[in-house]
């Protein structure tokens, strides 16, 4: 259970939080405490988070907040202890909840979804709609209109890197990926969505989703200058495989989860190969196609694992296992056959492709930080943690800022 220590008002000293710790372990052992004050204060013990709010509050708005707080990790309860410098315990409060099934679905929403952003003017109403239970109808229907157009845009991104029946085999989806015709669809269709939304929260969304595929768009478009530039294209395609990966397991997809795994690995060797010279591009009748330097035609993952392997850079072991999981790809339902992988797999073979990936970083000809400025930028769209955003910004409207515990 949360324990919010009201302290707003007074001058805060050692006395006031000695007692505090004291009050703390003989009635509230085993809880959370938030400190709600004027002063910003940073606990070394990590049971303690501070809240601090500018010397002009709304005591009411801000006790709001309080049982928000509590409600959102589903509590079903919290205590508001309103310091009394006379006697510490003598105001004291246990307040209960009890939520409609409404309240509860919202937040249950609030809880599961990772994408979007709430922009002040939102705040107000979420007070309104969630603090004091009325009206979730609209914020549930703004909810639901985004976990639409999630599923819309993965849809979409599955029909770029999945979908066998737009390319006829991966290296031809790598090639037409890199003219980016598809992107460049998705683009313009979320251009359009987020200039028609009237609501600052589904635009920002929308902005999210914009931003990384526009990403795409311009390291492809450079893709032609050199090698340099075509690992760069290669590698932003590979950091958004490895985070639509890290979805799709995470939604519980195993079987699209795998595949895309090996997206991952085929977008990051190609380019890879490209800058050590074992591929080049060449127009075949009017396409370009990707070639091996010695004249073949690169038809399949193996041809590219194999010129990896020719580099002595992996140690044998990955290599190995990395070998074991092709042979299930190859009967896989996504591949040749009907083999179906689960969880525990996939955790594994996803560990498996971040230290093949970490490993090739280090050892690539040139340096630069483009991995990590992709995964910034995706992990904005992927990882973004709504709830988490959703209590920030409604601390901020209140006037109120969040001092963490330090990691010591």
């Amino acid at each position: 259970m949360k324990v919010f220590y009201n302290l707003l008002g007074l001058d805060i000293d050692n006395t006031i939080l000695e007692n505090m710790e004291l009050v703390s372990n003989e009635y509230y052992s085993n809880c959370t405490y938030y400190v709600l004050t004027n002063s910003s204060i940073t606990f070394l013990d990590r049971r303690y988070v501070c809240i601090s709010f500018n010397s002009i509050f709304d005591t009411e708005k801000i006790i709001s907040y309080c049982y928000f707080l509590a409600m959102l990790d589903q509590d079903i309860g919290c205590v508001i202890h309103n310091w009394d410098l006379s006697d510490e315990i003598k105001d004291c409060g246990v307040s209960l909840f009890h939520l409609d099934s409404d309240l509860k679905e919202v937040i249950l929403k609030i809880n599961l979804n990772k994408f979007g952003s709430l922009e002040y003017s939102d705040i107000s109403k979420a007070i309104k709609v969630l603090v004091l239970m009325n009206e979730t109808s609209s914020i549930s229907s703004i909810l639901d209109k985004m976990g639409s157009v999630s599923n819309s845009l993965f849809n979409q991104l599955d029909e770029i890197f999945i979908s066998s029946g737009i390319h006829s085999n991966a290296l031809n989806r790598s090639r037409k990926v890199l003219d980016v015709d598809l992107f460049v669809k998705l683009k313009n269709d979320f251009f359009c969505r987020k200039n028609k939304v009237g609501n600052e929260f589904l635009t920002t969304f929308f902005n999210l989703i914009y931003n990384v595929v526009d990403n795409i768009i311009v390291q492809c478009g450079n893709s032609n200058n050199n090698t340099k530039s075509i690992f760069k294209s290669y590698k932003s395609l590979s950091n958004l495989s490895l985070h639509l990966a890290k979805y799709k397991y995470d939604k519980g997809y195993s079987n699209q989860c795998f595949i895309t795994l090996f997206r991952v690995l085929e977008f990051y060797f190609t380019g890879f190969l490209f800058v050590t010279g074992d591929l080049e591009f060449r127009n075949n009748h009017g396409n370009k196609d990707i070639y091996e330097t010695n004249g073949d035609k690169v038809k399949g993952f193996g041809v590219l694992f194999n010129r990896i392997k020719s580099k002595s850079i992996l140690p044998s072991n990955l290599l190995k296992e990395l070998d074991s999981y092709i042979i299930l790809r190859n009967c896989h339902l996504y591949g040749h056959g009907f083999y179906l992988s689960g969880p525990v797999l996939n955790k594994n073979f996803f560990d498996l492709v971040i230290n093949i990936v970490t490993l090739m970083e280090s050892n690539v000809i040139f340096k630069d930080n483009s991995w990590s400025q992709f995964s910034d930028l995706n992990k904005s769209l992927f990882n973004f943690d709504y709830k988490k955003h959703f209590e920030n910004h409604l601390l901020l409207f209140l006037g109120g800022s969040l001092n963490f515990r330090p990691d010591i």
